[in-house]
């Protein structure tokens, strides 16, 4: 997704191409800002009155990746990020009618089985906060995170898939063996969770969620023992939702292992990270991040000239 395919730069188009080029089988689609206001309108158009209201750009570009994500499913992927690995692994084990992020969900790599439920529960939350809330807060990372904090919350265990991978080399397995994605846990927004292990068990499903620990990832986490410390997700089985309501986490490392910094990809950032990060997916060049000119709305901005 661009405004205009002409003016990505040398390394974008670069990227770009080498995503398809891993990808033949694929059917790739590349959306400009005129494709992107006519699938809205068309696809969309309860919403569409409501995404041109939306402002800055930046939020009506987040917005509208998770309209493409419920109506035709698929993986997303930002300009600047470089395939790596196959996504045909990643996605082909997954459990069917599921939406998939990162466990910091950042909107640059998003993937979805299509008209999952969640993507209106996005959508409907945005309607409500956009107006008083930043992009970081209202349609980017820690806005998808709240929505997914707050989908869970309604729903309960029922809702959250275990990630499963079909890769079987030695240094896979090694390199991802205290990351998240090998064993069924989840880290919702800016706490961390921890499902009802006690009414999960007394269930007596063999397949129940066991109990959440602490992550080394995520923002603003309140330490273990901490108050008010992580709240407890309800117990729902599987049963009690329906396929297409169910999300899962794919470990950061996967999908952007340096998270945007250091002197790793400061080193390959201008070319190819696949060496340095040859177990990754993907890795986000974050050439075009928005971190630091995240932009607000006008009447939140008119409200601090009157303070």
């Amino acid at each position: 997704m661009h405004e205009n395919v002409g003016r990505l730069s040398e390394l974008q188009a670069r990227l770009r191409a080498r995503c398809q080029e891993l990808h033949p089988h694929w059917r790739f689609i590349f959306w400009d800002d005129a494709a992107v206001d006519t699938f809205v309108r068309l696809a969309y158009p309860w919403y569409h009155k409501t995404w041109t209201e939306i402002e800055p750009p930046i939020k009506r570009i987040d917005t509208s990746r998770y309209m493409l994500m419920h109506h035709y499913g698929g993986v997303y992927l930002d300009v600047d990020v470089e395939c790596v690995n196959l996504l045909d692994s990643l996605v082909d084990p997954l459990p069917p009618h599921s939406t998939w992020v990162g466990d910091y969900p950042e909107p640059m790599f998003l993937a979805s089985a299509p008209r999952n439920d969640f993507w209106l529960h996005a959508l409907h939350r945005i309607s409500r906060v956009w107006r008083e809330a930043n992009a970081w807060h209202s349609t980017g990372p820690q806005g998808l995170n709240a929505a997914l904090r707050e989908w869970v919350l309604k729903h309960g265990s029922g809702v959250l898939v275990p990630f499963i991978t079909q890769r079987t080399e030695p240094a896979f397995h090694e390199w991802i063996k205290n990351k998240n994605n090998t064993v069924p846990w989840y880290e919702l927004s800016d706490m961390n969770w921890q499902l009802d292990s006690a009414a999960a068990a007394a269930s007596g499903l063999p397949n129940a969620i066991p109990a959440v620990w602490i992550s080394s990832t995520g923002h603003s986490k309140f330490p273990p023992g901490s108050s008010p410390g992580p709240p407890a997700i309800k117990f729902s089985s599987p049963a009690d939702v329906s396929p297409n309501m169910r999300v899962g986490f794919l470990a950061n490392e996967l999908l952007d292992p340096p998270g945007c910094g250091g002197p790793q990809l400061e080193a390959c950032r201008n070319g190819w990270c696949n060496t340095t990060w040859p177990h990754a997916y993907v890795v986000h060049h974050c050439m075009s991040t928005w971190r630091g000119r995240i932009g607000e709305s006008r009447r939140r901005r008119r409200r601090r000239r009157r303070g």
